[in-house]
């Protein structure tokens, strides 16, 4: 349970750091739109004002999924270990050991290297409600669940 609970805390931090930076580049785009508010005139002022909306927008959904991540790590917290493959099962294959949280991609840890995937990915959707013993095949390869932690 050590492992899991360091890569739970590893992808609560990420996703905090996510929400950081994301809050930082909103505040930073504002403080220019207002700068370009004062100073700009015309065309040039219309154009740098939508630019800045189209990038706030962005950043916004960009916000709004990290937190959405946040809420899942949290979940995720709270969860049993069970025999199954589901939300926050730590999964060791015959092709490497996953995560099944959110979508980080690979991460050393503990002496471990670890692939931190969402249960919502083709690989993730595969190996979900699968026990020890069985098979998933995804894209060209075969995966052997050998341990579910």
């Amino acid at each position: 349970m050590k492992l899991k609970e360091s890569l739970l805390e590893y992808c609560a931090q990420h996703v905090q750091d996510r929400i950081t930076r994301l809050k930082a580049e909103l505040a930073n785009i504002q403080a220019s739109a207002n700068v370009e508010t004062k100073s700009s005139a015309g065309d040039k002022y219309e154009t740098g004002r939508a630019m800045a909306q189209q990038e706030m927008e962005l950043i916004l959904r960009q916000l709004a999924e990290a937190e959405k991540q946040a809420a899942e790590v949290a979940r995720i917290g709270g969860l049993r270990k069970t025999d199954i493959v589901g939300p926050g099962s730590v999964v060791t294959t015959s092709q490497g050991a996953f995560f099944l949280a959110i979508p980080v991609g690979e991460v050393a840890l503990d002496q471990h290297t670890i692939f931190v995937i969402s249960p919502a990915s083709p690989l993730g959707q595969h190996m979900m409600g699968k026990r020890v013993g069985e098979l998933v095949r995804w894209n060209i390869r075969t995966y052997d669940i050998l341990a579910i932690d």
